[in-house]
This record gives C-alpha cells, structure tokens and sequence, in this order.
C-alpha cells in the first residue's frame, strides 16, 4: 500500500553508537513556521532543538545501515531533533510546516510518547488533513516533508527523533528505493 507522505520502514537502527556521546544543541528551529500562524489560537507552538552528533564515526556507522539503494544517490545529513513540552502547556504543537532544508527524511524515533504526525493539502487557502500517523516507539518512517505536516505533541513528555536529511532525492524515489522494507 503506497502512503502519499509517509511509510514506516522495516528498518532496525543500532544506535549504540550514540552511548556516551555529549550531543550540542546546534541551532533551534522557531515557534513559527511556515504555515503555522493558523493555529496559533488553539495550540501552544513549540521550538524544537536540533542536535549534531560530533562524532564521525558513530555517523557513519549509522547511515551505514540505511538501504545500499539509497545510499548510492544520496547520503543524508544526520541530526536529533528534540522536542521538550512544559507539563502545564496546554496543546502543544509542533505547527503545520514544510521543512525549507530538506524535502524528504527518515525518521528514527528514540523517544516517542503517542504523538500524532498529520499531514495536510490545501483547499481554498485551508489546510485540511490527508494523512495521520503515530509513530512507534524505537519506529523507523519515511516522510515527505516538502508537505505541509504537523506534530501534536504531549505535556510533560520529550519526543527525540534521530533524523536523516535528504536535500535532493524526492520522497518518491526513496519510497521506491526502500520498497522492500516498507511494512505493509
């Protein structure tokens, strides 16, 4: 079954790699996005950090595991990306956007706490929803982040995702790349 935005990968990602390393907050993405003015009345925008990890080698061995396929068109810039919500914060989001940097990504998410992920098209100047997901747990997911998406976040809780960043290759060509390990 072909998802329009998003496909959970059959993909098991060894992090060890990570233990012990001392991550730095690199930058940190604003409350607004592109998009998000929207929903500023309803929902609590949130910054979401992103992290370098400043070792080489634990990179490496990281992209190492990603399909041979995807690998010979384009290695993907690696970061963590950590959302932390207030307890008392009162629907916290992370609001709909597309991502400027990147146009597709696989996503490993380290610390997932029931999130939902939404995607949208638009009709008549509206963002209406397509496409939802809850990401699992130590999941893997391919994303088209060239489309407006969503994250409704929780309170009182962390959600970190180990990110991998294509800059060229379309969520198209990586979901044919990854064919065989999308769960059907």
């Amino acid at each position: 079954m072909f998802m329009i935005n998003y496909a959970k990968l059959d993909i098991s990602l060894d992090l060890s790699c990570l233990d012990g390393i001392p991550l730095q907050v690199h930058r940190t993405l604003g409350k607004r996005q592109k998009y998000a003015k929207e929903q500023a009345e309803t929902n609590t925008l949130l910054p979401v950090d992103v992290l370098l990890i400043p070792s080489k080698r634990a990179v490496d061995y990281i992209i190492s595991q990603l399909p041979s396929a995807v690998l010979s068109k384009e290695i993907p810039e690696i970061s963590i990306l950590e959302m932390n919500v207030p307890r008392d914060c009162k629907n916290p989001m992370f609001g709909t956007h597309v991502d400027l940097a990147r146009i597709a990504t696989i996503n490993h998410y380290i610390d997932a706490n029931g999130e939902e992920t939404c995607f949208y098209h638009w009709l008549n100047d509206k963002a209406v929803p397509v496409e939802k997901f809850v990401a699992e747990q130590d999941g893997t997911y391919l994303l088209d982040v060239s489309v407006p998406h969503s994250v409704k976040l929780i309170p009182g809780k962390s959600r970190r995702i180990l990110t991998m960043s294509f800059m060229r290759t379309p969520y198209k060509d990586l979901w044919r790349m990854c064919a065989s390990k999308i769960r059907k």
